[in-house]
């Protein structure tokens, strides 16, 4: 898919005003949305992995011998919404939600 052209961008700022989501319109506001992307994800990915580790902490029986299961890969895309918008590392463009690009 081009992630670029009038119909792309047509397409995807219609999406962002559908979802409230303040499309970027230059490279400050571009830097400033990434970095807030980023900082929502690192907060989500803090978020589950306490979960998981407080999971494990109560599951955890003390005579058992088991060795603990390591805590799964997460992935970025796991822990937002089907409306959150992200960013793509590969277009360098916010990612409208659930999209694949």
């Amino acid at each position: 898919t081009s992630n670029s052209g009038k119909v792309y961008d047509s397409v995807v700022r219609e999406l962002a005003a559908v979802t409230n989501f303040d499309y970027p319109e230059n490279d400050e506001e571009l830097l400033q949305c990434k970095r807030a992307l980023e900082q929502k994800i690192a907060a989500k990915l803090e978020t589950r992995r306490r979960e998981l580790l407080a999971a494990r902490a109560n599951n955890n029986d003390a005579s058992s011998t088991q060795q603990p299961q390591p805590i799964p890969r997460i992935h970025n895309w796991q822990l937002l919404t089907p409306t959150e918008w992200s960013y793509c590392r590969f277009s360098k463009q916010p990612k409208a939600p659930r999209s694949h690009y």
